[in-house]
């Protein structure tokens, strides 16, 4: 069910206004009509004034109602013609609400600035922060993480490759460190050794993560430290959410029919719940043309009144 979120007091109000003053033309209508038959001259004018503008505020509150709802004649049960025009074109109503939706408003351009607009990236900065954490930090996501990377991180592990690499590393650092250097040559710091005990401590972590929650929760914490040491304040960091999010935000939009997707919304509304919502926002942003016909048709009827009596 549609509901508007217009103030009930107001609607309230506006349909009293319009009773009363749809009371006054009635009233005034037949005390016109009876002063005229009791002889009083000024009863025709009192008369054609409620007369007309009774006609004028009532054909315009049955103009409003016959564009929502379909009216029939009594006994005969036969429509008026013209009645019902929203229901009976609603999809037609749909289509061009979409295209319009799809051509003037949700242009690509006017995506792309809504989505580059500084003030929508500040504040969805909060969520993309925790969502950044709650992706990296989830178990079931590390746990994905590691199945993925599980078969090629332990054949690069095992590979003799890794063992050369750790090796050259370790000669590097005993080059560039005189007390290391110096350790080397009396036998202290053996290179091959170290580097057999890193290869073997490598794969043991390794191992270790791999075999169930101890090391998922030792990945956690590993990932919530690295992330604690990011500042989102930092201008580097911005930068890169703000383009990926700008980038990713535009892919996704151009990806979706907003039109389409706006019709289909609509089209799965029940037809007297669309009905019903425009009609309270007609009664409630068109109450002045139905006023309108009210006083001009007593204005018309005063006129007449006064050019048939005087």
């Amino acid at each position: 069910m549609i509901h508007i979120g217009d103030d009930e007091r107001g609607s309230k109000v506006l349909d009293f206004i319009r009773n009363l003053t749809s009371a006054c033309f009635v009233i005034a209508a037949a005390a016109g009509i009876y002063l005229s038959i009791r002889g009083y001259p000024w009863g025709q004018l009192i008369s054609a004034v409620g007369v007309s503008g009774g006609v004028g505020i009532f054909t315009n509150i049955l103009a409003v109602k016959m564009l929502f709802r379909p009216m029939y004649i009594p006994l005969i049960g036969i429509a008026v013609p013209g009645s019902g025009v929203i229901a009976k074109n609603r999809e037609r109503i749909l289509n061009t609400f979409a295209d319009e939706l799809r051509n003037r408003l949700l242009t690509p351009e006017a995506l792309r600035q809504a989505v580059s607009d500084e003030t929508l990236f500040q504040s969805v900065s909060p969520v993309l922060q925790r969502e950044v954490m709650r992706l990296y930090l989830r178990k079931d996501n590390l746990r994905a993480l590691l199945k993925v990377l599980e078969e090629p991180l332990t054949d690069f592990f095992d590979s003799p490759g890794f063992e050369q690499m750790v090796r050259e590393r370790l000669i590097e650092v005993e080059q560039s460190h005189f007390i290391l250097s110096l350790a080397s040559k009396v036998g202290l710091f053996r290179v091959e050794n170290l580097t057999r005990w890193i290869v073997s401590l490598v794969k043991d972590r390794w191992r270790y993560f791999l075999q169930g929650e101890e090391g998922l929760k030792e990945i956690q914490r590993q990932v919530a430290a690295m992330l604690s040491k990011i500042s989102w304040e930092e201008e580097e960091v911005l930068n890169i959410f703000r383009e990926t999010f700008e980038r990713i935000i535009q892919k996704v939009l151009t990806k979706i029919d907003l039109g389409e997707l706006a019709k289909r919304s609509l089209g799965e509304v029940e037809e007297g719940d669309v009905e019903l919502y425009l009609e309270k926002l007609a009664h409630r942003y068109l109450f002045w043309i139905e006023m309108w016909g009210g006083i001009v048709g007593s204005l018309i009827g005063l006129c007449m009144g006064i050019w048939f009596v005087l």
